[in-house]
């Protein structure tokens, strides 16, 4: 079995229905919201409950939540998890912050925890499992230079959005662009340089 196994049919799952009978309590799966992205609801929710089923885990072995967007839900949500049973944490963190709540939480109870997509930067961190960020990154960048390129911007100014944590680290850019201060508040663009 190697990552490449794994598609949207699920097949490569049913390897591991031993897995899962080995097992004992729940499996909690957080994610953080639905409105920075729909792919919660249209896709990680529902591929993730037809890979716990093809591995053999039925519905009452796994619980799958969405934080809505608040750090106190997704917390609330971890603990209730426990409480219940659960022995492995599938979290999705809001920030760093949470991440880290969620995670020290869950340590203090015996929980193995996965931070899954969104990294947190404070913790343990013993699993964390995205895509390549760094791919990622460069396609985002491949893509947005094709289009300023194909729409003949002169003078594009770009803002850049930090997940995660609560700060933006500047970086070196070709283009102008504009970051935003650690209180939130947007810095004016850049001239270009020479």
């Amino acid at each position: 079995m190697s990552v490449s196994s794994f598609n949207l049919n699920f097949s490569t799952m049913t390897q591991l229905k031993g897995l899962e009978a080995a097992g004992k309590g729940l499996v909690g799966v957080i994610l953080p919201d639905t409105t920075s992205s729909t792919r919660y609801t249209e896709f990680d929710a529902p591929y993730l409950a037809k890979a716990f089923q093809m591995a053999g885990y039925p519905a009452s072995d796994y619980a799958i939540t969405n934080a809505q967007g608040s750090d106190a839900t997704e917390l609330s949500m971890a603990e209730s998890d426990i409480t219940r049973g659960a022995k492995v944490l599938v979290v999705d963190p809001l920030d760093s912050t949470v991440g880290a709540e969620i995670q020290a939480y869950a340590a203090s109870h015996g929980v193995a925890l996965i931070s899954y997509d969104r990294a947190t930067f404070a913790g343990t961190n013993t699993y964390y499992d995205s895509f390549n960020n760094f791919k990622v990154g460069q396609l985002i960048g491949q893509g947005f230079e094709s289009c300023v390129t194909a729409w003949g911007v002169k003078s594009p100014q770009v803002w850049e959005v930090g997940w995660g944590m609560r700060t933006v680290t500047p970086t070196r850019s070709p283009s102008p662009r504009a970051t935003t201060r650690s209180s939130g508040e947007p810095r004016r663009p850049r001239s270009p340089r020479p």
